[in-house]
């Protein structure tokens, strides 16, 4: 494979926006691992209030 700069440019390109929807991912998990879904019952009443 032809390896230029364009080439280069393109597996950048996907490899930071892997990066940013695994990041993004984990931060959401994070957020439902701490407060919940924000369904009821999804934690507990604590939680939801503050």
């Amino acid at each position: 494979m032809f390896m230029d700069e364009v080439v280069f440019a393109g597996l950048l390109i996907v490899f930071l926006t892997c990066a940013f929807f695994f990041g993004f991912y984990a931060v959401i998990k994070n957020d439902i691992a701490k407060k919940g879904t924000g369904e009821p019952g999804s934690k507990s009443e604590k939680s939801a209030k503050s």
